[in-house]
């Protein structure tokens, strides 16, 4: 079955609605990848994107990114499951100079698993360190070329170190497994955590509730002699 067989920005993507993403992501995540392997992809997304009526590109537009390193295009989503995504990254000289995102070192919410339409990623994997605060220790580097797939667990720490000129990747990303991603700082052992939007909005919403309650002080307001 094509990945893009009947699938739709608003309703989401059939070959991938009755995967097991909650029950068994190993398992959505490996058929999700074999459907990425297909020899036609990049032909099928072609024409799938040339065929979205308005409303449907105006689905995709609202809920495209654009990040420092990368713009992230909106293919389709299953709430609670999984989404695909088009990832466009930027010229390499863009690319080499970017903070943050897919250029710093990082592992992720959810796992996902991708697949190189053109160009190449250029990949470093650090292993998990033993303690807090301890340096990060680089694993593996390696090139993920075009036509190749890769799966990743949302607690692998990685950096694309560069990009190949007009690379994209398709990547089906599964449901988070926790509120944050963590970013790392390899000389100082430091690490913060990135929170998403959704997991930020309980707090967002404690801390206007008790703004609302605290009294409001008076000011008096006196004039400046010239």
């Amino acid at each position: 079955m094509s990945l893009f067989a009947g699938a739709c920005p608003i309703n989401g993507f059939p070959a991938l609605e009755e995967l097991p993403w909650r029950e068994q992501l190993a398992v959505a995540l490996d058929s999700a990848r074999a459907l990425l392997e297909s020899s036609r992809l990049e032909d099928e997304l072609i024409a799938w994107l040339a065929s979205r009526s308005d409303d449907q590109v105006d689905g995709i537009l609202n809920r495209s990114l654009e990040r420092t390193t990368h713009f992230k295009w909106f293919l389709g989503a299953q709430r609670g499951g999984y989404i695909v995504w088009l990832h466009e990254y930027k010229a390499p000289e863009v690319f080499a100079h970017a903070v943050g995102f897919a250029a710093s070192v990082h592992n992720h919410r959810y796992s996902f698993c991708s697949r190189v339409l053109s160009g190449a990623l250029h990949v470093s994997a650090f292993a998990n360190p033993a303690e807090p605060g301890q340096p990060l220790r680089e694993r593996e580097r390696r090139v993920i070329r075009q036509g190749r797939t890769m799966l990743l667990g949302h607690e692998e720490i990685h950096r694309v170190d560069q990009v190949d000129p007009h690379t994209y990747t398709v990547l089906v990303q599964g449901p988070a497994a926790r509120g944050f991603s963590t970013c790392y700082d390899l000389v100082s052992g430091t690490s913060r955590q990135v929170y998403d939007l959704r997991s930020r909005l309980p707090g967002t919403l404690a801390h206007l509730s008790m703004s609302r309650l605290q009294p409001v002080r008076s000011t008096s307001s006196s004039r400046v002699s010239p």
